[in-house]
């Protein structure tokens, strides 16, 4: 395409365009910014499982989406102790759970079960895909998914086999935690550890034992169904997305900027059984996937417009594709990513390369 046609373009595109002025930002006003414009090689869903080691929430429960499929969530969390000095004799227990996620059917019943966690374990880092030994089934509770607190009793015989445990001073390295794993329901729901503890119960007292870690595991049996043009990823169990450009004919050239957009299909996620909840996914990371040794880097993140659109600039960006364009930034491939703090299974559509008006597309801003 000719230059003259190329900024013809972009002027059109920039008036409901969020990042089309990132140029103008970096030549100063009144210069009109050399855009190349590189639609991606790959832009596709691939297996992922995210960290959900020490994240603010907790999942557990089973789903199945007519859209994006369906997953497991087991949740593990671990506690500390809360007794100072002297413990009391304990004559009750209780999981005590502060729910702020659902995921699915609001108006379904769920059943969990309690599980001891039966080895050491540490959760910054584990991702979903990773997988505790649990001992039996200690305990069932059935709840409706959108409760705000859910109490799930310890059975008695739990309290006596524990009692030494749960009064030791070394509580925090003899207990090992809780797993919860769904029996039945349609939903999966997220607990934050402010507010959720196990509790002790004594003859004039109830003792909280905070919350210290949590990590969710997540099981996908059925894979996203997404209409033609269209790619889904979720949060937590994947799909991730691939993104691969070819960007050999900008080799050596200074760059100005860069900018990445994509555009979500907001309305098919809306269109969802009666009383089912689907969230969507409102911020992104683009990071760089290196070696497997090596962490991803982050490229740049943004949320997303209420157009339904995601636009990744900044100067981090540039400077990244700046060094990638002159050999000086080694990765295997990109990828869009969910911010790990959070933790979900909120999903997305993205429209592919083949959808004529919203198609994924990179703009370099080309230097003097």
């Amino acid at each position: 395409m000719h230059r003259f046609c190329l900024l013809f373009l972009l002027t059109i595109v920039a008036c409901n365009d969020p990042a089309s002025d990132i140029g103008s930002d970096l030549l100063g006003a009144g210069l009109e910014p050399a855009v190349y414009p590189v639609a991606p090689s790959v832009f596709a869903a691939v297996p992922f499982a995210d960290i959900t080691g020490q994240a603010l929430r907790v999942l557990s429960g089973s789903v199945e989406d007519p859209l994006l499929g369906s997953v497991t969530a087991v949740g593990h969390m671990d506690f500390e102790s809360g007794f100072a000095g002297t413990a009391p004799q304990i004559t009750g227990a209780a999981l005590r759970l502060r729910r702020s996620y659902v995921y699915g059917d609001t108006t379904s019943m769920l059943t969990v079960a309690v599980h001891d966690i039966v080895e050491s374990w540490e959760a910054p880092g584990v991702k979903a895909d990773s997988a505790l030994m649990l001992g039996p089934e200690v305990t069932t509770h059935t709840f409706l998914s959108i409760d705000t607190v859910v109490v799930i009793p310890m059975p008695d015989t739990w309290v006596s086999t524990y009692e030494d445990t749960l009064r030791s001073s070394e509580f925090n390295t003899l207990f090992h935690g809780l797993a919860l794993a769904p029996v039945d329901g349609q939903a999966v729901v997220g607990f934050v550890h402010e507010g959720t503890s196990l509790q002790l119960h004594s003859a004039n007292d109830t003792t909280d034992f905070p919350f210290d870690q949590s990590f969710t595991a997540l099981t996908r049996q059925l894979e996203p169904v997404t209409p033609e043009g269209r790619v889904a990823t979720q949060d937590g169990a994947g799909p991730g997305v691939r993104i691969e450009f070819d960007l050999k004919e900008l080799a050596n050239k200074p760059t100005n900027g860069a900018v990445f957009v994509i555009h979500a299909d907001t309305l098919t996620m809306q269109e969802a059984p009666e009383n089912f909840v689907r969230p969507t996914i409102e911020e992104l990371q683009l990071v760089a996937v290196r070696d497997d040794d090596q962490p991803a880097l982050l490229v740049a993140q943004t949320r997303i417009t209420e157009e339904g659109i995601f636009s990744f600039s900044g100067s981090d960006m540039g400077a990244f594709f700046h060094r990638v364009l002159f050999g000086h930034e080694e990765f295997q491939h990109l990828e869009l990513r969910v911010p790990v703090l959070g933790n979900g299974i909120n999903g997305l559509l993205l429209y592919d390369g083949t959808s004529e008006d919203a198609a994924p597309e990179l703009r370099i801003i080309l230097g003097a």
